[in-house]
């Protein structure tokens, strides 16, 4: 994907207004020693939510509409800008935001954040309840919350680790364009708690 930015449609600034109190995506700190991760393959490069595929850098926010009643919200400028739909998994105690930064042009989806919740948490409007014909989530790698550190070394390559945080980066080429691949996961008992997955393609 190579995009401006754009000025967003009348109907999308209004969504935008009225979703400011949405729920807003936990803060990620940037990503440490990229050069020396050395992952085999892009960790991220979508979302499978049943049949329904989100493509990083491809799928619109409109197109998320097909997911649910979502507000979509955002926070921010220039590098500091995030983009965001908020779903919620009660049963399986899981929130999911899909993210965009200005890479994104306000328009398209470029990266994924996931957490476990707490067991008293719960659907709001805000972040609605994911209908259930859009499971099971996962990654395109197959990876999400409960992987195992194990099995995402197994696929990507030894990570950066420092406490009880794993990053995984991609670099490679696309034609003249630069590609980077990137996910960062927080562990608990070398199970994945919360992750955040990105994708960017820029010259």
């Amino acid at each position: 994907m190579r995009v401006k930015l754009i000025a967003l449609p009348p109907a999308l600034a209004l969504l935008l207004g009225a979703a400011a109190a949405s729920t807003a995506p936990p803060p990620q700190s940037p990503i440490d020693n990229v050069e020396t991760t050395e992952s085999r393959v892009e960790p991220a490069t979508g979302v499978s939510l049943g049949s329904f595929k989100v493509t990083f850098e491809s799928t619109t926010f409109t197109d998320l509409a097909r997911l649910g009643d979502a507000p979509i919200a955002q926070m921010g400028d220039a590098g500091e800008f995030v983009m965001w739909v908020c779903f919620t998994l009660s049963r399986d105690r899981q929130r999911l935001w899909f993210t965009s930064s200005e890479l994104g042009g306000r328009k398209y989806v470029t990266g994924a954040i996931a957490q476990v919740l707490p067991a008293d948490a719960s659907a709001s409007p805000d972040c609605p309840e994911l209908p259930t014909q859009f499971r099971p989530v996962r990654l395109d790698s197959g990876a999400w919350l409960g992987t195992t550190l194990e099995n995402l070394q197994q696929q990507f390559g030894p990570p950066w680790k420092t406490g009880s945080t794993a990053q995984f980066a991609y670099l490679g080429k696309d034609r003249e364009y630069d590609v980077m691949s990137t996910l960062v996961v927080e562990l608990e008992d070398q199970r994945v708690v919360a992750l955040y997955a990105n994708h960017s393609t820029t010259n």
